[in-house]
């Protein structure tokens, strides 16, 4: 038997309480003792029976005290989520309706034009006769060219 207060996994251990450091298991043997649970690398200390006595109702009554706290935790965390949720949903659906709606080859006549035209209606005639007079000149050079 080791008599040690460290033990490991897999090795033979004398009666009493072993506590697991890594997954924070309580081992029992009781009788004559036995062999601990796990591999080699699982470490165990041995709590003295006395210490179990007094930690034990200590561990008990934190349990109780924190359990309501706890509760309301996992409450509050769930209405955060659903709220995040909401919001998300929220803010999404309002960022459709603000962006624009952009369509390629498609084109918004909204005839801000047509209020400039009617006040400059003589300027559009004066101006189609200028074109005009251009046009005739560009032949005639044209035909001066042949």
């Amino acid at each position: 038997m080791n008599n040690t207060i460290s033990n490991t996994g897999g090795s033979k251990a004398k009666a009493g309480i072993y506590w697991s450091k890594g997954s924070w298991d309580l081992v029992t043997l009781s009788g004559e003792g036995g062999v601990l649970p796990g591999s080699a690398e699982t470490l165990y200390v041995r709590i003295p029976a006395l210490a179990m006595i007094v930690f034990a109702p200590l561990m008990g009554a934190s349990y109780v005290v924190f359990l309501p706290f706890i509760g309301f935790a996992m409450f509050g965390d769930f209405l955060a989520k659903k709220a995040g949720v909401g919001i998300k949903s929220g803010v999404t659906h309002l960022a459709m309706v603000l962006s624009p709606e952009w369509r390629p080859g498609e084109a918004y006549f909204l005839g801000r034009r047509k209020k400039a035209a009617k006040g400059n209606e003589s300027a559009s005639a004066e101006g189609d006769k200028k074109l005009e007079k251009l046009e005739k000149e560009i032949e005639t050079k044209r035909e001066g060219k042949k």
